[in-house]
């Protein structure tokens, strides 16, 4: 394994390409198409998931955020609850994404389509997830609102 590594000079450019990630997520798939006969692309999730996513784990200005003093004020990591809920959330729906999409290759790559009493299940708990988002999103707003 170490002498296969060697062959990788950069640790973290190991396609020797730039833009690695978004030209990985552009490969077409050599087994599943879409509906209209071309290849499936992992478009979506690097332009949607991977963008919502990347900043927590980045030492970017989204994650330090709880990080942040005014100046001349002594350093306190501060606390971000109502954000921590956000990110909870996120981490839910990411789970929930790639956990759909994990079950639905398998199937797929058995030659079998998912059991309809799967999919059923799996579409009441998604909107179960968003009927509590949304639940939660209209909270916040009339606690907003009630605010002086």
């Amino acid at each position: 394994m170490l002498e296969k590594a060697k062959d990788f000079k950069d640790p973290h450019k190991w396609t020797g390409l730039g833009d690695q990630t978004r030209r990985m997520a552009m490969e077409e798939d050599v087994y599943e198409t879409r509906q209209t006969g071309r290849p499936v692309t992992a478009e979506f999730d690097y332009k949607v998931i991977y963008r919502w996513t990347s900043h927590y784990v980045h030492a970017t200005v989204v994650s330090l955020r709880s990080h942040a003093v005014e100046r001349r004020e002594a350093f306190v990591v501060h606390s971000t609850k109502g954000e921590s809920v956000r990110l909870r959330e996120l981490a839910l729906f990411n789970t929930l994404t790639y956990l759909a999409k994990i079950v639905i290759c398998g199937f797929r790559g058995l030659k079998s389509s998912l059991p309809t009493r799967l999919s059923d299940k799996w579409d009441s708990v998604v909107k179960s997830f968003f009927e509590l988002r949304k639940r939660r999103i209209r909270s916040r707003q009339i606690e907003t609102r009630a605010l002086p």
